[in-house]
């Protein structure tokens, strides 16, 4: 059972997408459809609803994920949230990107872990609404 008092995650109801666009790509292009936008020296990702429309100029893309947020807003000072989210998923052996935010973190897993991952994250502690 987890240890820390937040034991809540949302299971977000869209697939996502990840891409990697060239840093020449206008991204205000596709900015509508965007839910996470990471610039690097000389590429962008982008994490955007898979439902949207592609744009032919992304350089390489990785369909079917899922996410998930941590229900309550976390403070800097708090540590072992998200390690003890991610563990458990280690030790099942699936795949996952963090993407963090100033108030909370979403957790990202291929589609076709999404009953392994939920029901790991379960056993572990964690309500999933």
């Amino acid at each position: 059972m987890n240890e820390n008092s937040l034991t809540c995650l949302r299971l977000l109801s869209d697939s996502y997408s990840l891409c990697k666009v060239s840093e020449e790509f206008d991204i205000s292009s596709v900015s509508d459809q965007i839910f996470c936008t990471i610039k690097e020296s000389g590429v962008t990702t982008l994490i955007y609803k898979q439902n949207q429309n592609t744009v032919n100029h992304f350089l390489e893309i990785s369909h079917g994920w899922n996410a998930l947020r941590i229900e309550a807003k976390l403070d800097f000072s708090q540590s072992g949230i998200l390690y003890s989210i991610i563990s458990p998923l280690s030790k099942a052996k699936i795949s996952i990107l963090v993407v963090s935010t100033f108030d909370t973190d979403y957790i990202f897993f291929k589609e076709k872990d999404s009953e392994k991952a939920l029901s790991t994250l379960r056993f572990a502690g964690y309500q999933i609404i």
